[in-house]
């Protein structure tokens, strides 16, 4: 009786092969849709905009320490300027009054980066004067030319699952006249293309997100 080896199990290939399309198809229509939500680049973070009607915020959260902390911008006009008041996780807020381009801070300075998420860090003068100019989110985070990359890879990574024995025939048929795969080179070669699934999902992550590697 032949021992049945991993060249046998064309189910994983055809999975992989599923896999690999449903996920062009929706991380193509999540990067489609990404398109129409924007948010706003403050400090590397991903900060969303509403307008309420007597405030502004801006929204995100900010992941450090191992944990995820929430952070807000709240921008309130008064008197002429507007007064910033800017809150870490369940920190004390740190409130600024900003007019005629300059901002004066109207509470103590509260801790740094363990409270806020960054290292050594505190909400400046600057970072309220920011604020106090009420920017629109226009930041498209999602990105095209990621996911066509990302699909790219995709696509070689389907035809290494659909045609197992190409590269293996394309490397040794000039040495063997009739090479035949051993069970090391199978188990390789699920292995890579486990590998490669896993690289493929992560490569449309980062499209998705706008995280550069």
């Amino acid at each position: 009786m032949n021992e049945k080896t991993p060249g046998d199990w064309p189910g994983f290939r055809k999975a992989a092969l599923i896999l690999l399309a449903w996920m062009a198809v929706l991380f193509g229509v999540l990067t489609f849709l990404g398109q129409f939500q924007k948010d706003l680049d403050f400090h590397g973070l991903s900060m969303t905009r509403e307008d309420l009607p007597d405030q502004v915020v801006y929204s995100g959260d900010s992941i450090g320490h191992n944990r995820k902390i929430p952070i807000a911008v709240t921008c309130v006009p008064e008197d002429g300027g507007v007064r910033v008041e800017f809150t870490a996780g369940e920190s004390e807020a740190q409130a600024y009054r900003a007019a005629e381009g300059r901002a004066e801070r109207i509470t103590a300075r509260r801790g740094g980066g363990i409270e806020h998420g960054w290292e050594e860090y505190a909400f400046t003068e600057e970072d309220a004067l920011f604020f106090a100019a009420l920017p629109e989110a226009d930041r498209v985070r999602a990105g095209w030319g990621d996911y066509l990359a990302a699909t790219f890879l995709a696509f070689f990574l389907m035809l290494y699952a659909a045609f197992p024995l190409a590269l293996f025939k394309l490397r040794y048929m000039w040495v063997v006249e009739e090479p035949e795969p051993t069970r090391f080179y199978w188990l390789g070669y699920f292995f890579n293309l486990g590998l490669g699934l896993f690289l493929v999902l992560a490569g449309y992550l980062l499209a998705l997100t706008g995280t550069s590697l």
